[in-house]
């Protein structure tokens, strides 16, 4: 299965910047003005100008939604799901979710992996840490965990389809954008910050900081 190559950078290519606005007009009503203002005052900034102005509001930056991921790894193979419903419903991920009032973030990762296929997952470890502005107003944060093999079988719920996958056969193309620029370097023991810019679901801008 081959990968298909995200277009990265700071900004939109023209054909992102067509896409994003045809699924901007079927969501005017989730469309944050401020947002927008963002998007429109980054894209008309020289390439340097734009980076500051990025790093200037990832500082200032709250999230309005936390929740976790958990990648689970056994005898050379990655447990993957396809969610069915929520955000990101059809696309190809890691088992996780919101977190719930109280709950840490590892406890989560724990809860939602047994919820969405039945396993729970073994001697997880942080690997990550995702930061996503939407331009509709979402502000993400999503810690991003590992864990080192599971008790039980992996089995289709209401919430998700799960697959083991060898991480040279992950489809990045069925995934979300992000994606391919984080998930090879963490399967292969690194760990990371991410920062993500999204118009629904086209990536305006991602920075990676490699720990």
């Amino acid at each position: 299965m081959k990968f298909v190559p995200v277009k990265g950078g700071f900004v939109a290519n023209s054909s992102q910047k067509r896409e994003s606005q045809s699924l901007r007009s079927s969501r005017k009503d989730r469309y944050d003005p401020i947002g927008t203002a963002l998007l429109l005052w980054v894209t008309n900034r020289s390439a340097l100008s734009r980076k500051l102005a990025m790093d200037d509001f990832w500082k200032k930056w709250q999230p309005t939604m936390k929740a976790s991921l958990c990648f689970v790894q056994r005898e050379g193979a990655v447990l993957m799901i396809r969610k069915k419903r929520g955000l990101g419903a059809g696309k190809i991920n890691g088992p996780g979710g919101r977190l719930e009032s109280g709950e840490t973030a590892l406890e989560a990762a724990i809860r939602e992996t047994e919820e969405e296929v039945g396993v729970t997952p073994l001697n997880l470890s942080q690997r990550g840490e995702l930061h996503f502005q939407f331009v509709d107003g979402l502000a993400l944060h999503c810690m991003v965990f590992l864990a080192e093999g599971c008790v039980g079988e992996a089995s289709e719920s209401d919430e998700a389809i799960p697959y083991w996958m060898k991480p040279s056969d992950i489809p990045y193309h069925d995934m979300w954008a992000d994606d391919v620029h984080w998930l090879p370097g963490m399967l292969e023991g690194k760990s990371f910050k991410g920062y993500f810019y999204f118009d629904v679901e086209v990536m305006l801008s991602h920075q990676i900081y490699w720990l």
